[in-house]
This record gives structure tokens, sequence and C-alpha cells, in this order.
């Protein structure tokens, strides 16, 4: 069972991305004050700014730590990852502030070189990023208007659906044919990676 969001049918199984980043810093301080002051955000991506934002705004809290090894070549008080090698980490909490798959397990094996794994606080939907996730979005027949933000595994989608802005879903289909529907595949692998198409 689920709720309709927006013309979207979402199973309820799942915490928005507000929701998780404030499971993660009541985690935190559930563990007690001396962590308060000692809080890390990694990477400080769009997540990472959103959780830099609700520690602030709500917790009023300032990170100990922001690590980007990309933006701290540009920001004086954001630091590349090898500066946790100067702190005594077992004294400081990681949030591991990212919900991108693709890069999301060697953030976290980067972070692992320095941090203990049980400092270093995950995003519920990301707890299994390895593996499927624990929640699907399906998008119901005539459904409209573009896909919610927090969606990242959409099981299935309606059909006569309308999206747009931004449009951002799964990569489970070749994009280079004119079309994507199924008829065009033979569901065999051709050499380079790919898959070999059916010419009617």
């Amino acid at each position: 069972m689920g709720i309709l969001k927006g013309q979207v049918w979402v199973r309820q199984s799942m915490k928005t991305l507000t929701g998780q980043i404030t499971d993660c810093i009541e985690c935190i301080l559930d563990r007690g004050e001396r962590f308060k002051k000692k809080i890390i955000i990694y990477p400080c991506g769009e997540v990472g700014v959103q959780v830099i934002n609700i520690m602030r705004n709500i917790y009023l809290l300032e990170p100990a730590l922001i690590i980007d090894n990309q933006k701290c070549k540009y920001v004086t008080n954001i630091h590349n990852l090898s500066m946790l090698s100067t702190i005594n980490s077992d004294e400081y909490i990681m949030i591991l502030a990212s919900t991108n798959r693709n890069m999301y397990e060697e953030l976290k094996i980067c972070a692992s070189k320095y941090m203990p794994m049980e400092n270093i606080v995950e995003l519920e939907s990301m707890v299994s990023a390895g593996k499927l996730p624990k929640w699907k979005t399906d998008i119901g027949k005539y459904s409209y208007g573009p896909i919610c933000y927090n969606h990242m595994w959409i099981e299935s989608i309606g059909a006569f659906c309308s999206f747009a802005m931004g449009v951002d879903v799964v990569t489970n289909h070749e994009f280079r044919y004119i079309t994507t529907h199924p008829i065009i595949y033979q569901g065999k692998h051709i050499a380079g990676g790919g898959t070999s198409v059916l010419f009617i």
C-alpha cells in the first residue's frame, strides 16, 4: 500500500531524504554530548549541503569538518579527505552524505581508510547500496508532472504518463536507438558491451 504524491504512488517503507538526514543527526545526538561538536560531513555535494542546512537550521549545530576533495580547491573551510589522517578519528562521527549509487561504495571505502566503520553514519536508503533498495516507486497509469526528486528506484511506470522537467530515471535500456521498445532486443550481448538488435 502507498500514498498518492502528485499522481505518483509511493510505497511508504522509505523516508524522504530530509527524514533520513534528521534520523542520522538524531542517531549521532543519541550517542551523547561528546559527539555533538564532532560531526564530519563527507562529501559536500547536494546531499552534504542539505545535511549542513538541517544541522544549522533545525539542530543549531555546526559541522566540525566538511570534507570534499573537489570543493577543497576553492573553499578554505572545506578539506581534502586525507586531512582526516591528522585527527583522532575515534573522537568524530562522519555522515556519509551521498545518494549517488554509482560512486557510493567508493566513497564509503575511501572514508573507511580514515574512520572506523562504527563511526560512519549512513542514510537509510544507502545502507544497502550494493544490493537492491528496500523500497520502490510505482508510477501509475495516466501520471503526469515531474517525477519526485527522492525516487531513486522506479519499479514500474504505467501507460500514458508525462514527466518532463529534468526527468531522471533508471538507465536500463539502450539509448542509441530511436525507440526503447523491447521489440528491438534479442537479449544477447555483443562484443564491446550493449545488446544485439533485431532489425525489422
